[in-house]
């Protein structure tokens, strides 16, 4: 189950946006509860599309996505010119963030959970 791929635990607090999406995770474990503040979450998941959503991402939570445990970012992993797997690398460690794993969602998707750069 995707869910708890991207570490979607029972209990766990979860931030997810865009909400629409949620489908996409499938039934969530018991007892998950969502978050209505990123800061504020176990679990931040959000779906990116291109450069300029990425870049709203970076500027909207900069100071606060090192807070919640795990963070997710999803993104078009197949089909796009224009915005890549190198693109997000590329964009963000531009922000201090480096990737610490990578989950497929589907055949167009992926999720890359990233954390702040610990240099070593």
């Amino acid at each position: 189950m995707l869910a708890e791929r991207l570490l979607v635990r029972p209990g766990v607090t979860l931030w997810f946006q865009p909400i629409e999406w949620l489908r996409l995770l499938g039934p969530l474990p018991a007892g998950v509860r969502m978050a209505s503040q990123f800061a504020g979450s176990g679990v931040a998941i959000e779906f990116v599309s291109n450069a300029g959503s990425v870049r709203g991402l970076m500027n909207r939570y900069r100071a606060v996505i090192p807070l919640p445990p795990v963070v997710w970012i999803c993104y078009p992993a197949r089909g796009r010119t224009d915005f890549n797997r190198p693109l997000l690398l590329q964009m963000i460690t531009s922000h201090g963030l480096q990737p610490v794993d990578e989950v497929p969602i589907d055949a167009n998707w992926s999720a890359m959970r990233v954390r702040t750069f610990v240099p070593g």
